[in-house]
Formats: C-alpha cells, sequence, structure tokens
C-alpha cells in the first residue's frame, strides 16, 4: 500500500474510494481518535506527587474547595443530567469510591461505564481538576471493568505521551 492515507467521513461516495483503494491506497474512515487504539497501563500515566491539580488552577475554575474529591461539582452534574430516569441516581461519593475499588459490584461497574460514556473530554479533565480521581486511578478502573471506547483511550493516552514524551504512535497498539 502506499504511504499516503486518505480520510474519509462515512458517507462518502463509494466510488471515489474504490478509486484510491485501485490505485493501492489505504482509505481511513475518520480521525486518528476513532481507530483502535489500546489504554496504556497505570503506571504509564502521571499520578501524585509528580502531577496533581494546583489550587490555582481550580480557583481560575471557579471550583471551591467543598466541590472536590468525593463532592466533585463536575461529577455531580454529569451523573444529574445522564442518570436522571435512575431508581436512584449515583452520587459523586459513590463514583468516587467505584473508581477506586478493587473489586467492584454491579452497580459499581455501571457507575463507571456510565461516566466514562456520557463524560465529555472537557467533563473527565474537570473531575481530574476537582480531584475525583488521579489518571493512574481512572484509567485502573477503566482496565478493572474492561471499557472499550478507542477516543477515550486515545484522548487518556495523551497524558501519558506528555509524561514520557514519547512519540504518538508508541501509545496505539493497532490489530
Amino acid at each position: 500500500m502506499s504511504s499516503v492515507v486518505h480520510s474519509y467521513r462515512l458517507g462518502d461516495e463509494d466510488e471515489n474510494i474504490a478509486r484510491l483503494r485501485a490505485a493501492g491506497m489505504e482509505v481511513v474512515f475518520g480521525g486518528p481518535q476513532e481507530q483502535p487504539c489500546e489504554l496504556l497501563p497505570p503506571s504509564a500515566f502521571p499520578g501524585p506527587p509528580a502531577v496533581r491539580p494546583i489550587p490555582a488552577l481550580r480557583r481560575q475554575a471557579g471550583i471551591l474547595d467543598s466541590e472536590t474529591g468525593r463532592n466533585s461539582r463536575t461529577v455531580y452534574w454529569r451523573f444529574f443530567s445522564s442518570c436522571a430516569g435512575w431508581p436512584q441516581p449515583p452520587t459523586p461519593a459513590e463514583f468516587h469510591d467505584a473508581v477506586r475499588t478493587a473489586d467492584p459490584s454491579r452497580r459499581q461497574r455501571a457507575v463507571v461505564r456510565t461516566w466514562l460514556a456520557e463524560a465529555s473530554n472537557r467533563e473527565i479533565a474537570r473531575a481530574w481538576i476537582e480531584e475525583a480521581y488521579t489518571w493512574p486511578i481512572l484509567v485502573a478502573a477503566i482496565h478493572r471493568i474492561g471499557y472499550r471506547r478507542h477516543a477515550l483511550n486515545y484522548y487518556l493516552n495523551g497524558f501519558a505521551r506528555a509524561r514520557r514524551q514519547v512519540p504518538a504512535g508508541d501509545s496505539q497498539v493497532h490489530p
């Protein structure tokens, strides 16, 4: 195959794609964050004391000290919005415990899966600033429950790459 890669969104004309493939070119749908990407192990991610959100960053974002850790405001509002139909919606304290437990219950797995499926990248980073988790704790929880979302893996691996200063290709595992 040619080293030139053309990226198309789903729904593009099939004959253009067929023409490129006939010319020996690889056609990739979507951006790099949509390609298969394995999440690095928790040890690859920076954690305390090396990397901690600084209080000035929280103040700049308007986050009160009372809205951190087990009382994360971002986690509260994400669950308030996404779990309105649950008989008993999860709380930030429940999420805080769920990402840290070594043997999660069915509900704890559901709480972590819901956070991972519903939270935007901005909310994931903001919850870290609010100290709802550290990167190694979140990544360990993802591995424990077996959650797979390539775009999320790509985003989170960026924090490990920034720590190690390695090329992006090192953290991507393609089948």
